[in-house]
């Protein structure tokens, strides 16, 4: 299993890594929600856009945050780097197999009840506060969520993922429609389509009033930030995918054998071709309809469709990215 040369580490040294590296992670990630909602998608603002920040950023960081450091560490184990000498995790402890039954509930417990802390306390202040400050405040809001979080689910995954691992007994493969759609795309389209939700309702009349319309404009609007709503979720999706398909392989929930390998250039133009396609279709949308613009209910809704096809897009990719080298590996060692 372990890859020759490769330094193994403790576990507290992977889960001090790990919280880390999602620090930086969310000042990286910080600087460019707070471009994006209070520069690129209109400088206007008020107390309503920040207390929106707060309400939409909170929540789903604190969730999608917490899936790539338990995948890492598991990639880590698998792959030789993480060494559980000493560890022996008690029998039926944790589920190694489904990451968003461990992560999901008190995630969004401790997201909701920072959301709704930061919430009142910027609610009920005279204190004008601007971009800088909101970024800054969502970022502390975050790291206080997120850091126990990944202590507790790197040591409730890790332990019974290995003991998994090394049983022997291997799971029987997942049918790969169903794998692709309801272990890998919905969770992230639901959590997707939340944020592009809130993105699109910041956005999208900004877009329209740009140009003095009342319905948000096709042309203008829609086919750029489809295009790049594509590109960015589908890559972020392939890296989620990517690694939940190497463990999976290990656990025999995912067949390798059966997957047909792509590289990393040929992902990335079907991620480019799959955003190309998604502007074809609201192109002849427009055409077909014989409308420039659309309202801002239906604006929305399309976004969060596009966030989902992404998604979808995006698992594709990463499964056949990261299953067929898991696989390699495997016949390799």
């Amino acid at each position: 299993m372990a890859e020759s040369g490769k330094k193994e580490h403790s576990l507290k040294e992977v889960i001090g890594a790990q919280i880390v590296g999602n620090i930086i992670a969310l000042a990286i990630v910080m600087v460019l929600s707070v471009l994006l909602v209070f520069v690129a998608l209109s400088p206007e603002y008020d107390k309503n856009t920040v207390l929106g920040f707060i309400a939409c950023t909170i929540p789903f960081f604190t969730i999608i945050h917490l899936f790539m450091p338990i995948y890492t560490a598991r990639v880590e184990y698998i792959h030789g780097g993480l060494n559980l000498e000493g560890f022996i995790p008690e029998e039926g402890a944790g589920s190694p197999l489904y990451v968003w039954e461990l992560v999901v509930p008190r995630a969004f417990l401790y997201g909701l009840i920072m959301m709704i802390i930061v919430y009142l306390g910027i609610r009920f202040t005279n204190i004008r506060i601007g971009p800088t400050l909101t970024g800054v405040i969502a970022f502390v809001a975050l790291v206080i969520t997120t850091t126990p979080l990944i202590k507790r689910f790197i040591l409730a995954d890790v332990l019974p993922f290995a003991a998994a691992v090394n049983s022997g007994k291997k799971a029987d493969p997942v049918p790969m429609g169903s794998y692709l759609f309801m272990e890998h795309a919905f969770p992230f389209m639901v959590l997707q389509g939340f944020i592009n939700a809130c993105i699109a309702n910041r956005g999208f009349p900004a877009a329209a009033a740009k140009i003095g319309a009342t319905n948000v404009p096709i042309i203008e609007a829609l086919i750029p930030d489809f295009f790049l709503t594509v590109v960015i979720v589908a890559f972020l999706q392939w890296m989620f995918s990517n690694a939940q398909a190497r463990c999976d392989v290990r656990l025999g929930r995912c067949d390798g054998s059966s997957i047909k390998k792509i590289s990393g250039w040929s992902g990335t133009l079907w991620v480019f071709l799959f955003a190309i396609i998604a502007d074809i279709a609201i192109w002849l949308f427009s055409l077909v309809a014989g409308v420039s613009g659309i309202p801002l209910a239906l604006a929305i809704i399309f976004k969060v469709a596009v966030a989902g096809y992404a998604v979808i897009c995006g698992a594709w990719v990463g499964i056949r990215f990261g299953a067929s080298r898991e696989y390699e590996m495997m016949q390799a060692s």
